[in-house]
């Protein structure tokens, strides 16, 4: 028995087991959320918006919009009836206990990477692949966007019902069985309930059924491709009917609040690029910490390494789609050398703000650090006899996988947000890490196992392999040492301690006043931070948010409320103090914070 099928009958052996241990790293990965007050713009209006008193009020979450009653459908109209019940089922339990909410945020990010590696495993073969892929998802820096607010909930039960649909689907090919089929199609109802990305499912599943065709001509494996893919068609074709009846459209943002097309699009790849490989400034604060000498050198001896590479690899057969792969590389990277040596010249000449310049440059660092990895890493796999068909079949899905819900985003030219704030919408790309940190597993593993192997039986050398790990280790490396398992970061925390100060302050202050007196809000307080930037995109709560908040309140308070202004505060947040006067039939509460 080869020491590769020793692991996987260990691996296999102890499924039980290392799914544990896969799920208690999720959990340990957020476990302080638990201890978080309610958090994000939108969870308190989710939450009173989802609120039933019967089953026929369970019935009228499927046909109205998100939040439905807000000031919120003025901003965008989205069908999610599925995460509203999520409400509905916590508020029958929980009431307004913040800890409830947050526990189930994070039970569900462990369920999710619970069947991140069971369904990567399956689709593999491969139980490590799975294990360790599930483990990147878990404890990726985005999550830190994603887990934390309980409004972003939609984007985790997403991901889970995608990968219990996938999962289903791939077993009921592999076994013929009808009933996992029809479980497969039930679970891809519940995604797009959830939230509209479930759509690319389809298009995961065709090139699913393509590429693992087994023997066959192109045409009947096209044939069987269509066919597969039919009924999870149909499901979206009844999906959008029903959308369109409750939505009077296709819905989706208001023209005034969308991203929309132009410049935005453009952003599209380089910002999934780096929400899956780079969401923070790891790249561009090492190469502002090394001194301006040591990066002259670097560009230079890369330059000459590099056509060295060139020339080297030539010699020894490498195709033509693996030396334009590297010589995409060693151009991303010494343009990150040089844009981030030049950064004070490219200031000048760049239509923005200084801060809006600034953060453009770092982008650009960034995106080119990632560009050069992953084209050295497909020029490493043109030329290393340990990555073998089988594994190019999976990377190649996974790579399909990755980029069809940015494809989609890029065909609508909405989702994205701000284009140079890489936090904003940050939360699509929680989908999106199961197959980018599958691919990754799947090439640290083949590499790493025929590297062991060569040091065994004392071949080792500086080739293609030795490469591909040390890509494979750069990329995750910045993952790893800024994920929120290993740095904490208290954006969201704060954010709760403010929310918190300040609703229950202002509920002090309207004590004995008409349920129904409109408030006016003078100059609200928002967090700030001192940390470098993270992924946590903390907003600050809208008049729909305070409203939300009197409506839960027993007995309710039917308050309109209009919020003028804002300033930042830093912590301690018991320095806020808050007064409340009579205007013209309207309670004007000014928010203060003494110096």
């Amino acid at each position: 028995m080869t020491r590769r099928s020793r692991l996987r009958a260990v691996l296999r052996g102890n499924r039980s087991l290392w799914l544990l241990v896969v799920f208690a790293i999720a959990i340990a990965t957020h476990a302080e959320t638990i201890q978080y007050w309610f958090v994000a713009t939108d969870t308190l209006p989710l939450i009173e918006t989802s609120r039933v008193q019967s089953l026929s009020g369970v019935a009228e979450l499927f046909t109205q919009p998100l939040m439905a009653g807000t000031d919120f459908v003025d901003t965008a109209l989205f069908y999610r009836p599925v995460s509203s019940l999520s409400y509905t089922l916590e508020y029958a339990v929980w009431g307004l206990s913040p800890t409830g909410y947050h526990l189930t945020n994070l039970l569900l990010h462990g369920i999710a990477t619970v069947l991140a590696a069971v369904t990567v495993a399956e689709i593999t073969r491969r139980p490590a692949v799975g294990y360790l892929g599930a483990v990147l998802f878990a404890i990726h820096p985005l999550t830190a966007g994603v887990v934390p607010p309980i409004a972003r909930r939609q984007d985790v039960l997403l991901t889970g019902f995608v990968l219990g649909a996938l999962l289903l689907f791939v077993r009921s090919r592999r076994t013929n069985s009808r009933r996992l089929l029809a479980g497969a199609l039930g679970a891809y109802a519940a995604a797009l309930g959830t939230k509209e990305p479930a759509v690319a499912l389809p298009g995961v599943i065709f090139v699913w059924l393509v590429l693992y065709r087994g023997t066959g001509e192109w045409r009947s494996t096209l044939r069987r491709a269509v066919t597969g893919t039919a009924p999870f068609v149909a499901v979206t074709v009844a999906y959008a009917l029903v959308r369109l009846v409750v939505l009077g459209g296709v819905g989706g943002y208001r023209a005034s609040a969308a991203s929309g097309p132009g410049l935005s699009i453009l952003f599209v790849p380089l910002k999934y690029l780096r929400w899956v490989f780079q969401p923070t400034d790891v790249v561009e604060s090492v190469l502002t910490a090394l001194p301006r000498s040591v990066l002259l050198v670097a560009l230079l001896g890369g330059a000459a390494i590099g056509l060295t590479l060139v020339r080297y690899t030539r010699r020894r057969g490498l195709d033509i789609v693996g030396l334009v792969a590297l010589v995409v590389a060693g151009i991303a990277f010494e343009g990150m050398l040089g844009a981030h040596l030049l950064a004070p010249a490219i200031k000048t000449v760049l239509p923005f703000g200084p801060n809006e310049s600034a953060i453009a440059i770092g982008y650009l660092v960034d995106s080119l650090f990632i560009v050069g990895c992953v084209a050295g890493l497909l020029a490493a796999i043109r030329g290393c006899q340990a990555v073998d068909s089988s594994i190019r079949t999976h990377l190649v899905f996974f790579a399909s996988w990755s980029v069809i819900v940015p494809g989609l985003l890029l065909a609508t030219g909405a989702g994205i947000g701000d284009p140079l704030r890489i936090d904003d919408q940050i939360q699509t790309g929680y989908l999106c890490l199961v197959p980018a940190m599958a691919a990754l597993s799947l090439l640290g593993l083949t590499a790493a196992e025929a590297v062991v192997a060569a040091i065994r039986s004392r071949t080792v050398r500086v080739d293609t392999t030795v490469v591909l790990l040390v890509l494979t280790v750069s990329l995750l490396l910045p993952l790893i040492v800024t994920s929120p398992l290993v740095v904490s970061n208290g954006d969201w925390n704060a954010a709760g301690q403010l929310n918190q100060q300040l609703l229950t302050g202002i509920d002090d202050e309207l004590d004995g006043t008409a349920a129904d007196t409109p408030v006016r809000l003078l100059d609200p307080p928002t967090t700030g931070s001192d940390d470098p930037p993270h992924t946590t995109s903390v907003k600050r709560l809208q008049s729909y948010s305070f409203e939300a908040w009197f409506e839960l309140q027993e007995p309710p308070q039917n308050r309109e409320v209009e919020l003028v202004g804002h300033h930042e505060l830093r912590p301690p947040y018991d320095r806020l103090s808050l007064e409340a006067t009579r205007e013209n039939g309207t309670i004007v509460v000014r928010a203060a914070t003494p110096e």
